[in-house]
């Protein structure tokens, strides 16, 4: 979801396309953006990531908007996010919180051109990924791209003694309550047991689930290019 209160945006919860979940798409925030032109931004993080592309779209929006941005991470900015994240000037770890990045990954279903085409799309998103953490942290693209095939998941003075964050700060709650354990079983390789969902709480699909709305979702998903990168 996303959220404008005053000059903050909450970008909590998945970001992009999600058969399961609600999401947030970067065409809300950059509407939310738009609503702060010229003035300084807060973004306040805690997600388990989503689709890369919105992801990069978000990073863009705050590296082009006019005003000073700090990105507060609340909880978690794993995957996404953390393209998210690093795009602040100013880049604030609350305690506890965590920053993960990883290789992009993806569905594909096809033939064997389909599949190289998904495999040599993902090679070039890394290479993306990997420029802008990086640029980003002042870390060799080499190192970047082992804590990339690694599935690095970075604690708060890891996160800032590696780059991704600049400080760590006491930050006065938000207008929403923060929860920790919003990673579904089996997302990552590495999710440590207090960010997993417990499983009472993971969508299983329904009958009610198989509306046209639903349905209208599966079949964007299938259209597009990698399907939801993630």
């Amino acid at each position: 979801m996303i959220m404008l209160e005053g000059n903050t945006i909450y970008l909590y919860g998945v970001i992009g396309d999600d058969m399961f979940d609600y999401a947030s798409s970067d065409i809300q925030f950059r509407t939310a953006l738009l609503e702060l032109k010229g003035k300084p931004v807060n973004v306040r993080i805690n997600s388990p990531g989503g689709d890369a592309y919105v992801g990069f779209n978000m990073f863009k929006a705050l590296r082009e908007h006019d005003g000073e941005v700090t990105t507060i991470n609340d909880g978690l900015a794993a995957s996404a996010a953390s393209l998210v994240f690093v795009a602040g000037v100013k880049r604030i770890m609350t305690r506890p919180s965590m920053i993960m990045i990883h290789e992009p990954a993806t569905i594909v279903y096809g033939n064997a051109a389909e599949m190289q085409r998904a495999a040599d799309f993902l090679t070039k998103m890394n290479d993306e990924i990997v420029e802008t953490y990086a640029s980003a942290t002042g870390k060799s693209t080499e190192q970047i791209a082992s804590m990339l095939a690694a599935e690095t998941w970075m604690t708060t003075e890891e996160s800032i003694d590696l780059g991704f964050a600049t400080t760590a700060e006491f930050v006065e709650a938000g207008s929403i309550e923060v929860q920790n354990s919003i990673v579904p079983e089996g997302r990552f390789r590495n999710t440590p047991q207090n960010y997993l969902k417990p499983k009472a709480e993971l969508h299983r699909i329904k009958r009610r689930d198989l509306s046209p709305e639903f349905t209208a979702r599966l079949a964007k998903l299938h259209k597009r290019t990698g399907i939801a990168v993630r």
